[in-house]
């Protein structure tokens, strides 16, 4: 979802922008679009907590945690912290703005404008051609010289905002917004609200959202073994998988702890353990506890594991984000890239691996054997139940068995082409 633009214009010179100034805009645009959507979900919660007013036990918990957040959450204040950031990153002789966009008027309403050092306001007016461009191919633009020609080549006429100075030349690049949610799915049902799109998932998934507002024609269940066309040239493929043996465990153990026994329980005997560590929760902080009562929509016990194989023109990727698998679906796979869960106790075939967490996930690619390796849900996602995983015993593990894979390390926001040389 695009949330709007950020301009940065020199009017002085042309050439000013490289691939470094671009690479670094887009990084703290990134930050930025994570903070904005983080700040209208907590606006959202506030609003339907309003309207939950019966939920008196939930709404303790949650509104517990409010008057905490809402000073780190202001919407204008992220905006101000970012163009000032910017106007100290940049060295331009020409305006940055931060503006937002409102698909339903499709007007353009200026929260940052700094021309020369000076702020100024703006009145909202309809978007620009250029900001259409942006919104429409969700793209950077880059123009460096020959400004208007540049621009008439794309079929956009040049504007320039009453009350600034002509440009020579800009870095254009779109706010996107993933999912923002806890763990898993919490958010994908203001992203399909707001954007119209689709969500493939399991059937459970597809009944949660289902009951949080999602229309019925924007829902494809899947079980495993469906291919779904996402592009003319991009299809997905789901697969069955594994939970990650959540059950077996309170605080989650580091990668090279090794995990024995809890073999052979039944159903009945792992929901009881699950059943311990949900009260096991209420000994974690109340801001964590808070998160929690939040986020809950009613997923009943694994929410239907799934994986998915994305094939491309650039290549083939692997996604998982838990902890498990089947090996005789894994085997035949074989993606350029995969993208692996690297939290928890593994699951093999429904029983809890017997080893360590960094064994599980090198197994893992030795079945897959792709080229290169990405892992996810490794932080400390949920304050004294996660751990920020430390990587070298699965990078260890993974040299040693499964030699053949580069394990790709990623920062927050960090972006990374996931095919090339591959």
């Amino acid at each position: 979802r695009v949330l709007g633009t950020v301009v940065i214009e020199d009017y002085e010179r042309e050439n000013a922008f490289g691939e470094s100034e671009m690479r670094l805009l887009t990084t703290v645009v990134a930050s930025m679009g994570v903070a904005l959507e983080n700040a209208r979900l907590f606006d959202e919660t506030q609003r339907l907590l309003k309207e939950t007013e019966q939920r008196n036990a939930e709404l303790a918990i949650i509104n517990s945690v409010q008057e905490a957040l809402a000073s780190k959450l202001d919407i204008q204040a992220i905006y101000d912290l970012v163009g000032e950031k910017l106007s100290e990153l940049f060295d331009t002789q020409g305006m940055i703005s931060l503006a937002s966009y409102d698909p339903k008027t499709n007007m353009r309403h200026y929260h940052y404008l700094l021309e020369k050092g000076q702020r100024f306001e703006v009145a909202d007016a309809p978007i620009a051609p250029i900001g259409e461009y942006i919104i429409r191919t969700r793209q950077p633009l880059v123009v460096n010289e020959n400004y208007e020609e540049s621009l008439a080549a794309i079929g956009i006429t040049s504007q320039t905002i009453p009350g600034t100075e002509p440009t020579k030349c800009t870095v254009r690049v779109p706010i996107l917004v993933g999912h923002s949610h806890f763990d898993h799915l919490w958010g994908a049902e203001t992203i399909a609200r707001n954007t119209g799109a689709k969500i493939l998932g399991s059937y459970e998934t597809v009944r949660v959202m289902k009951e949080q507002g999602v229309p019925s024609e924007q829902l494809l269940p899947v079980a495993g073994g469906e291919r779904v066309r996402l592009a003319p040239d991009v299809t997905v493929t789901a697969f069955p998988s594994q939970h990650s043996c959540v059950w077996s465990q309170t605080k989650m153990t580091d990668a090279d702890d090794v995990c024995i026994g809890d073999l052979g329980l039944t159903y009945q005997e792992q929901q009881a353990r699950f059943a311990a560590l949900a009260e096991w929760f209420g000994s974690l902080d109340a801001d964590v506890q808070a998160h929690l009562g939040a986020s809950y929509q009613g997923a009943r016990g694994d929410g239907g594991a799934l994986v998915y194989v994305f094939e491309t023109p650039a290549g083939s990727l692997f996604y998982q984000d838990t902890s498990g698998h089947w090996p005789g679906i894994l085997r035949d796979l074989r993606p350029d890239v995969a993208i692996v869960a690297a939290a928890g106790r593994g699951n093999v075939d429904g029983e809890p691996v017997q080893g360590s967490l960094a064994g599980f996930v090198a197994r893992q690619a030795d079945l897959l054997r792709p080229r290169r390796v990405v892992l996810s849900h490794h932080d400390d996602w949920l304050p004294g139940f996660s751990n920020a995983i430390d990587t070298k015993p699965i990078r260890d593990e993974l040299a040693r068995q499964s030699p053949r894979a580069e394990l790709v390390e990623m920062g927050y926001l960090e972006g990374y082409r996931l095919f090339d040389g591959v």
